[in-house]
This record gives structure tokens, C-alpha cells and sequence, in this order.
């Protein structure tokens, strides 16, 4: 029996308005979804970062630093906003987005401000950018037409608990990142590592400062506790995460014995001296060998520093002299050269650009050997020799090797790590000063004869290179001994993000298999996709016409 007319009419309206309203409101979710994915994707921490440099992604020693905060970090930006270059611009809105991911990583205990900073002489905002501590700098801004430099401001300060710290201008050769997590980390005392330094103090009654004042400053800008010791008066060194010693003539036995009992209590030990001895009375040509006494201790650890200076004849300086008939000849000074030479297998040199040695002596291991590995950080060009004596300072008396003469690279930095063996295993420990100006005898029992694996020494042939002129001449010279200091107290997690590229955003290269894949997907997978996408629509469609026709039957 047949269906009346109008029946049927009905039941079509019927399901034309059912599918109306199936389709509106999928179009309702569709766009409610869409809403509720951009929101939970601006809530969210999570972000995919396909550079090639990952500029763009906080390194793990910075989400450590931030989830040990225990209370909120105000971070106040001083940036000049109009009339800059578009590098300025660029800079301002990285610091921006890199201090976003900071507040969402540290779940908003970093909150932060930009104050616009105007310059002028009757700037109110400039004036309140020079009371925190901001310092201008110049902006270089060219076009085909003008050239001019203005006056700009780009700085921050971070407080913590009614503590302060400032970078008056923030450092374009460094990371964005490693200035924000090390300034954070010096307002929060997060890990604030004590050294000990021992070097060369200048004369106060003539006005002279140390020669090595310049590494001291920037241990301290790096987070460091900086603690000046005397050599003469070493006691116990237990509560330094790390003891440096530069230029250390020759120590006392008793010092001798603390340094050498810190480090088989598992010390860290970074010595910067050379092996011979310029003497000044003598003039510039008078060198005498002059190994310094610590290798009584560092020879047992497996290294030594030779009594021997490193010629470069491939880094050697290039310079000018003016002869008596007023004419400039050219020529290389071997033994001031330029090594670019680190190990790239160690975090400790293997982003460290160039660094410049003088009077350098080599640095090898001790005939006693060790059984804990040893590296060579730091090397000279293939083309260098040694002067074993008689020494020639004149760069204008020393000649090439010649092409028959073997010349080899020379270690000039060395690191042993692990279980050393103490001097005082076969020597006899000093007698020992008490405080009180007493004496003591310290038992055999209570001498360290093997250090904890823990204990790390570094040994470099050359002081010369840490003096304040040596590292405004060329500052990756303060890199090496900062990075043992990161790497030897904190672990080295803000080493990588020292060098991290600053340079622009660069997609990442994929690999030719990822290429090889994603060609797969996009000529065999769409495809496939769209074809199983039309199937199913077709399989729904038969089963909607089947369910149709056993209701209203071959009419429907």
C-alpha cells in the first residue's frame, strides 16, 4: 500500500530541514572547535620551533633556573621605540617573545615591562632610564639618501625580593636568552658559585692595580662570588666550588698542600702560568727557564707546564718596524700568535672563536701518567716549534722553519678529570699553621692519597692571556676560563647558550630521508586520503538510501 501524497511531501520537508539544521550545526562546532584550539594554543607552553638554530626554544638550563624561583621576577625593559633601525626593532621584539615564554614557562612568576625611552635633554624617560642604571648607545641609521646617528636606549634591570640587577645595555654579540637567564639567576641567587683567586695583586702605594682585575669583573658579571686569596696564605679551601690560580710563582709547601688536598677532596682547579720567566732587568731577550712549583703537585695529577716557549709561525702577529732609512718592513712575531684551535669534542673550547697567546710555554702530560683521561683543549698550528733555550724574544732574529724542519701543533691547554693521585701519597704532608700562629702535624691517616672522581683540573701554559690589555684586545681570551668556571660549578648549562647564533632565524634543513618522506606523503598520501575520505562518504550514502528504502520503501 502506497503512501498518501501530502504524507510524503512532509516526510521530504522533513528531512530537508533535518539536514539544515545537521548542517548548521556542524558548522557551529566546526567553528566552536576551531575557537577552543586557539585559545588552548595560546594558553599553552608548547610552540614548534623549526629553526635551524632553535632561536626560538628555551634551552633546558633556563626552564631549570625558572622552575627553581620561589617567588616573582619583575623584569623592567628600557628600549628606545621611535626612530630606530629595523635591527633595533627586531632585537626589542625578540626580548619581548623571549620574556612571554619566560612568564608562561615560570607559570607567571616573571612578569615584565617595556618603559619606551625617549632621548632628549628634557626627556623625563630618559632621565629614568639613566637613575636604573641604562647607558645610550649609538644607532647607525643610512639610507640612499641620509646617514645619521641618534641616541637609543636598550636595556633591562630584574628584581627579586627587593634585589637589583641591571644590564645597562644589553650585548648584541650574546644570546638574548643567556643575558635574561643570567641576570635573572644573579637577582634570584639561584646558584651563585664561590671562586677563589689567586693571582697577582698590582702596588696600591704606587696606584698600580692588578694586571688581572679585568677576569675578576667578569667572573663577578657572570654570577660568580669572586674571593681575592693570597698565595702566601692558603688555609682551607673547602668551601670553594672552584680555586684559580694565575701566574703563581713559587708557593709554599703548606699551600701547596691545601691546593693539592682540595683537589682530592674533589676540587675543581684551573692554573694559568707559564714555564720560563721574562726578566724585565735583563731587557726583553732576557729569559730564563722558571717551570713554576705547582708542577710539583700537577705532575702527579699527569700534567706539566714545560719550560719552553710555543712558536706559531702560522698564527703569528703580523708587524711593522721603521728602519734607520725611514723605510716600514713586514714581519711575523711567532711568539704572539692567534689559535682558533679548541677541541671541538669539549663544551669547554668548542665554541670559542680565536684567542691570543704570548710567551706561551706548552703544556704536556707528566712522565708518571694518570689512569684519568686527558684532553688537549686548547692547540697551536701544525707549523710550531719549540725554544728549549737558548730564547729569542726578537721576533726580527727568529726564522721560519725551513721546509726540511718538522713542526707539529702544541698543546697549550690541557683538563684531567676523575680519580687523580695526590703528591702526599709518597711525600710527606708539611707542618701546618694554625690561625692562632701554632703549628700542627697533620696524621698520615688523614691525608688524601686519591682523589674523588669528581676532581677536575685545567692547565694552561700562559698568564699573559688573562691580563686586562690581552682581553680588551681580544675578549674570547676571558671565554675559556669563564667557560671551566660554568662548566667545573653549574654544570655548563649556560655555555651553549653563550654561543648560540644571533644571527637571523634560519628554517632547519631536513635531512634527505625526511625529504624522501614527506615527498611520500604528499604524491602517495593526500591521495590515498582523499580516496578513502570519498569512499566513506559513498559507504554512507548507500547505507542512508538502504535505511530510506526499508522505511518508505522504493518510493523513498
Amino acid at each position: 500500500m502506497s503512501q498518501p501524497k501530502d504524507y510524503d511531501q512532509s516526510e521530504r520537508k522533513s528531512r530537508v530541514y533535518k539536514s539544515g539544521f545537521n548542517v548548521v550545526v556542524g558548522s557551529v562546532l566546526i567553528v566552536v572547535v576551531l575557537v577552543g584550539v586557539y585559545w588552548l594554543a595560546g594558553k599553552s607552553n608548547m610552540r614548534l620551533d623549526l629553526t635551524r638554530n632553535s632561536m626560538y626554544s628555551l634551552s633546558d638550563s633556563s626552564r631549570s633556573l625558572l622552575k627553581k624561583l620561589e617567588d616573582r621576577v619583575t623584569v623592567t625593559v628600557y628600549a628606545t621605540e621611535d626612530n630606530i633601525p629595523p635591527e633595533w626593532t627586531q632585537r626589542r621584539d625578540e626580548l619581548r617573545e623571549l620574556l612571554t615564554e619566560y612568564r608562561n614557562v615560570s607559570n607567571g612568576r616573571v612578569q615584565f615591562t617595556f618603559r619606551d625611552v625617549s632621548p632628549g635633554s628634557d626627556s623625563p624617560s630618559e632621565k629614568a632610564a639613566q637613575e636604573a642604571g641604562m647607558e645610550a648607545s649609538l644607532m647607525q641609521q643610512s639610507s640612499a639618501s641620509e646617514y645619521k646617528l641618534n641616541k637609543g636606549y636598550f636595556g633591562m634591570t630584574a628584581e627579586y625580593r627587593g634585589k637589583g640587577e641591571t644590564i645597562s645595555f644589553l650585548d648584541t654579540s650574546q644570546s638574548l636568552e643567556y643575558q635574561l637567564s643570567r641576570v635573572i639567576n644573579k637577582a634570584a641567587v639561584v646558584n651563585i658559585p664561590a671562586i677563589g683567586l689567586v693571582a697577582p695583586g698590582g702596588n696600591p702605594l704606587m696606584g698600580q692595580p692588578s694586571q688581572f682585575a679585568g677576569l675578576k669583573s667578569q667572573l663577578e658579571a657572570e654570577g660568580f662570588s669572586v674571593s681575592e686569596l693570597q698565595a702566601t696564605a692558603l688555609g682551607d679551601l673547602a668551601s670553594l666550588q672552584m680555586l684559580m690560580i694565575i701566574d703563581p710563582q713559587d708557593l709554599s709547601e703548606e699551600s701547596l698542600f691545601h691546593i693539592d688536598q682540595y683537589v682530592m677532596n674533589g676540587g675543581k682547579l684551573f692554573v694559568a702560568a707559564p714555564g720560563v720567566q721574562l726578566n724585565s732587568r735583563g731587557g726583553m731577550n732576557s729569559v730564563i727557564p722558571n717551570p713554576p712549583n705547582i708542577n710539583s703537585i700537577l705532575e702527579y695529577y699527569g700534567l706539566r707546564i714545560n719550560a719552553d716557549l710555543v712558536e706559531d709561525w702560522t698564527g703569528g702577529r703580523s708587524q711593522g718596524a721603521m728602519t734607520r732609512a725611514g723605510t716600514i718592513i713586514r714581519y711575523k712575531d711567532p711568539l704572539v700568535f692567534i689559535t682558533a684551535k679548541g677541541a671541538k669534542e669539549s663544551a669547554l673550547t668548542k665554541d670559542i672563536p680565536e684567542v691570543m697567546f704570548a710567551y706561551t710555554s706548552s703544556v704536556s702530560r707528566s712522565d708518571r701518567g694518570t689512569s684519568a683521561p686527558v684532553t688537549a683543549l686548547l692547540t697551536s698550528s701544525e707549523n710550531s716549534r719549540l725554544q728549549a733555550g737558548p730564547f729569542t724574544l726578537d721576533p726580527t732574529e727568529l726564522k721560519p722553519p725551513a721546509p726540511e724542519e718538522k713542526t707539529k701543533a702544541q698543546d697549550l691547554a690541557m683538563l684531567v678529570k676523575g680519580s687523580l693521585t695526590s703528591r702526599y701519597a709518597e711525600t710527606p704532608a708539611p707542618v701546618l699553621t694554625n690561625e692562632d700562629g701554632t703549628t700542627k702535624t697533620v696524621a698520615a691517616d688523614d691525608i688524601m692519597k686519591k682523589s674523588k672522581e669528581s676532581a677536575e683540573v685545567v692547565v694552561v701554559g700562559s698568564a699573559l692571556l688573562l691580563v686586562d690589555q690581552a682581553i680588551q684586545a681580544m675578549p674570547a681570551n676571558a671565554l675559556l676560563p669563564l667557560n671551566v668556571a660554568e662548566a667545573f660549578t653549574r654544570g655548563g648549562d649556560l655555555l651553549a647558550l653563550r654561543a648560540r647564533d644571533m644571527g637571523t632565524a634560519q628554517l632547519r634543513q631536513i635531512t634527505p630521508a625526511e625529504a624522501r618522506w614527506t615527498q611520500a606523503l604528499i604524491i602517495i598520501g593526500i591521495p590515498l586520503l582523499l580516496v578513502a575520505f570519498g569512499f566513506g562518504l559513498l559507504m554512507n550514502n548507500r547505507r542512508r538510501r538502504a535505511r530510506y528504502r526499508r522505511i518508505y520503501g522504493n518510493a523513498a
